[in-house]
C-alpha cells in the first residue's frame, strides 16, 4: 500500500489501507498519521450523500490509540463513529472495552449488548459481556454469555473463561475440564496453566497444581502472583 499512497495520495481508502498496514506491524504514530489523512479526505464523500468509510477509519484509529493506552480519545473517536454509523458493531464493542477497562460496568455492558443485538455471533462482544458480568457477581449470566463465545469460536480463550467463570462459583470439577482443554489447545497459555493449578489446588491435587504453576512461572518469569502461590503450595507440600 505504500505505493498505491505515493502514486494516490489523495484516495482516502488507500491512505486508511496502508494505516491498517503500519498498525498491524506496531508502527503506531505512522498509522495514525495516515487515518487522520484518510478522514481529511473522506469528507467530501459525505457531503456528496456517498458511502463514507470515514466510520470504519475512526474505528481503526481508535484502536491504534487504545493500544498506545490513550483511552479517552479512543471513547471520542468510537463516539465520532457512531454519529456517522449508529448500527456499526465495531465501534459499540470498542466503546464497551474502553468503559470495561475503567471499570464502568454498566456502560460496558449496554455497549456489548448493543453490539450483539446487530451481530448476535459476535464472539468477543460475548466474552466482553461475560467478563462485565462476572466482574458484577451476576456469574450465570456470564457463563450463558462465555458458553455463547465458545459455541461460535471454540478456542483456548474461551474455554479459559468459562473455567475462571466455574472456578469462581467453585464447580471445581468443571473449571478443570475446561482448563485442561485449555492447555491442550494452546499448551503455552500462561494464565490457563495458573487458574488450572487454582483449581487443582482447591482440590486438594497439590502436585498436579504445582506442575502447573511452575509451567505459568516458565511462560511468565515476572508473574509474581503464580510465583507467591507457588512458594506457599510446595511449603504446605512439604
Amino acid at each position: 500500500w505504500a505505493d498505491t499512497v505515493a502514486k494516490r495520495p489523495g484516495n482516502a481508502r488507500a491512505q486508511c489501507y496502508y494505516a491498517d498496514m503500519l498498525a498491524s506491524q506496531g508502527q503506531f504514530a505512522e498509522a495514525m498519521a495516515h487515518y487522520d489523512e484518510a478522514i481529511r479526505l473522506d469528507r467530501p464523500a459525505e457531503d456528496r450523500g456517498d458511502r463514507s468509510i470515514s466510520a470504519d477509519i475512526l474505528v481503526n484509529s481508535g484502536n491504534v490509540l487504545r493500544a498506545l493506552g490513550r483511552d479517552a480519545e479512543a471513547a471520542k473517536r468510537y463516539e465520532d463513529a457512531l454519529r456517522i454509523e449508529p448500527d456499526l458493531p465495531a465501534a459499540h464493542f470498542n466503546l464497551g472495552r474502553v468503559y470495561l477497562q475503567a471499570n464502568r460496568l454498566p456502560e460496558a455492558e449496554d455497549r456489548f449488548e448493543r453490539a450483539l443485538k446487530i451481530d448476535p455471533n459476535n464472539a468477543p462482544a460475548h466474552t466482553s459481556l461475560g467478563s462485565a458480568l462476572l466482574l458484577e457477581g451476576r456469574t450465570a449470566e456470564a457463563l450463558s454469555h462465555y458458553e455463547s463465545a465458545l459455541r461460535l469460536e471454540p478456542t483456548a480463550k474461551a474455554h479459559r473463561d468459562i473455567g475462571v467463570a466455574l472456578f469462581y462459583v467453585r464447580k471445581l470439577p468443571e473449571a478443570v475440564a475446561q482448563l485442561e482443554t485449555a492447555v491442550r489447545l494452546e499448551p503455552d497459555f500462561a494464565q490457563a496453566h495458573e487458574f488450572l493449578a487454582n483449581a487443582l489446588s482447591a482440590q486438594g491435587r497439590k502436585a498436579e497444581a504445582i506442575a502447573h504453576y511452575e509451567r505459568a512461572l516458565q511462560l511468565e518469569p515476572g508473574n509474581e502472583r503464580v510465583r507467591r502461590a507457588l512458594g506457599s503450595l510446595t511449603a504446605s507440600a512439604r
